[in-house]
């Protein structure tokens, strides 16, 4: 086995056992390893072109917030779906699909392997420069 698997697995959870308080506030994970009593702003960031000085600037606007709320004893997403530019400066929302947050990986052990052939008459030599 793998001693820094372990390791790893282990300050996972000693990380997820832990509240702490940080420079920021409260720092805790829950069961799955997500950051709990956390406080974000989601904002969109468009980029501006100044023709005259031909110049590219961005601009951030704050559209949402991810936070913790205490009666619920969960994290909320609200965002203002109104505010943002999406992509190709397009003010309607696009099509989406659904993407895992948690993933399963599997490896499979296999023995090491090579190609054998024979070689043609014109490959039995090297030849040098």
């Amino acid at each position: 086995y793998d001693s820094s698997i372990l390791s790893g697995k282990r300050l996972f959870h000693y990380l997820k056992t832990r509240n702490i308080t940080g420079e920021t506030g409260q720092v805790a994970f829950d069961d799955n390893g997500d950051r709990i009593y956390a406080a974000y702003e989601v904002i969109n960031i468009k980029s501006t072109n100044d023709k005259s000085s031909k110049t590219t600037s961005a601009k951030r606007r704050k559209v949402g917030s991810f936070y913790y709320v205490p009666e619920k004893a969960k994290m909320r997403l609200k965002i203002n779906d109104s505010e943002i530019v999406w992509p190709g400066r397009q003010s309607k929302k696009p099509e989406g699909i659904m993407i895992p947050t948690h993933l399963k990986v599997l490896t499979i052990e296999e023995k090491p392997f090579v190609y054998v052939r024979r070689l043609t008459e014109d490959e039995k030599y090297c030849e040098e420069d």
